[in-house]
C-alpha cells in the first residue's frame, strides 16, 4: 500500500474551513455545496457537497463524528508493507497527518518517507524517480510473497509472447498486466 500526501479525513478540516468563512458557510446553507478556492482546478474552485462532508463521517480514521482527533488501532494493510510519501513544504496536507496515520496503523512494515523540498504534487522528476524507487520495492515485495504467482508485463502492441521482467519503469499506457497462477 502506497500513500501519497496521504490525507486521512480531510474532510475534517474541510468543514472547518468552510465553517469558519462566512461566505463559503452561506453558500453551503443555501446551496448543500460550497465552492472552495483552489489553483488546482482550471475553474480555481472546488465545488464539496454537504452529502460529501456528511457520508465521510462514516468513514473517519483518525477521528470521530464530531470532528475530535481519536487514538485506534486501524486494521488495514495488516499483511503489507505501507509506504507513506509525503513532502515537508505541503501546504496543503500538512505532513504529520501521514505521520498521525502511519502511528495508528496496525501493521509492522509502515514506512514513512519526508521529501525535504516535496510540496503537495511531488511531480519533480527527482520525487517521481523516487515513487517509481518506492513502487519498484514493493513489487519486489509481491513477487518474494507471492512466489506461486508470476507477474508479467506485455505490450498491447506487440506480440503475447514479448514479456520482460516485471519493473514498475516499464508500466504506462501501453501495457497490460497479466497474474499468472504459476501452481
Amino acid at each position: 500500500l502506497v500513500g501519497i500526501g496521504s490525507a486521512p479525513d480531510f474532510t475534517v478540516q474541510l468543514e472547518k474551513h468552510i465553517q469558519s468563512n462566512v461566505t463559503l458557510a452561506t453558500q453551503m446553507k443555501e446551496n448543500g455545496f460550497a465552492d472552495i478556492p483552489t489553483e488546482y482546478a482550471q475553474e480555481g474552485t472546488y465545488r464539496i457537497y454537504r452529502d460529501l462532508l456528511e457520508e465521510a463521517k462514516s468513514h473517519l480514521l483518525l477521528h470521530n463524528a464530531n470532528g475530535e482527533q481519536i487514538q485506534r488501532s486501524i486494521d488495514i494493510a495488516k499483511d503489507v508493507p505501507v509506504r507513506l510519501i509525503h513532502g515537508l513544504q505541503d501546504e496543503d496536507i500538512p505532513w504529520q497527518s501521514s505521520l498521525d496515520l502511519s502511528k495508528q496503523l496496525t501493521c509492522q512494515d509502515v514506512e514513512l518517507i519526508l521529501i525535504k523540498n516535496g510540496n503537495h504534487r511531488l511531480s519533480s522528476t527527482q520525487h517521481l524517480d523516487r515513487m517509481v524507487d518506492v513502487l519498484d520495492d514493493i513489487l519486489r515485495w509481491m513477487q518474494r510473497r507471492e512466489a506461486h504467482y508470476i507477474y508479467t508485463f506485455y505490450s498491447k502492441k506487440a506480440p503475447l509472447d514479448d514479456f520482460f521482467p516485471i519493473s514498475s519503469r516499464h508500466i504506462n499506457e501501453n501495457y497490460q498486466c497479466i497474474k499468472q497462477d504459476q501452481t
